[in-house]
Formats: structure tokens, sequence, C-alpha cells
């Protein structure tokens, strides 16, 4: 994850589906991210480009009918807010992991 440049998050968390699935406990939650990566070393002006066209894109009538008749939630963030996203749900999960005694795959 280091030797990538983030971009984009979508977060998808469709209230409308979790409504009609299984009932959650207060404290359970679920969600799921989508994002866009380039490689190290891309230029910022690279990145900003691609950051711009992407929310623009995710902007379009037609694009936020389809995410939300499919239940997504459209989050548009910048690059440096969804390299901190990533970064806090890798700590969270990691903490998960550790305290449920998950074993790693090799």
């Amino acid at each position: 994850m280091a030797a990538m440049s983030r971009l984009v998050r979508v977060l998808a968390f469709g209230a409308a589906l979790v409504a009609a699935g299984p009932s959650w406990a207060a404290d359970q939650e679920a969600d799921t991210m989508q994002g866009i990566f380039v490689p190290a070393g891309t230029p910022p002006e690279v990145i900003a480009l691609l950051n711009r066209e992407v929310i623009k894109a995710l902007a379009l009538p037609d694009v936020q009918a389809k995410c939300k008749e499919l239940g997504f939630d459209v989050v548009a963030n910048s690059p440096a807010e969804f390299s901190a996203y990533l970064k806090k749900e890798v700590t969270r999960w990691h903490k998960v992991i550790v305290d449920a005694e998950i074993p790693q795959i090799q």
C-alpha cells in the first residue's frame, strides 16, 4: 500500500440494502470501499487530473442514479483524505485480526 498513491474513495454502504438484510447489533458495522490507485512516483499533476476527472464522472446524473440503484453512497475524496482513511482502516482491522488471533495466510 505504501508503494501506491491514493486517489479517490467511493464508500459503498447502502442503507437500503442493510435495511433489507439481516438485523445488526448496535456495535456492528459493515462497509466496502472502492478506490483508484496509481503507481508510486506518479506525478502529482497527473494524480490531480485523474482525481478531478473521476470526481466529475461520479457527479454525472446517470452515474449517480446507477450508484443509488446499486446501493452505493458515493464519497469522492482527495488523495490525502483517501490515504488517511486507508491508514485508519488498516490500523483498525489489524487490531481486530490480532485480538481475534486470526492466523496470517502465507
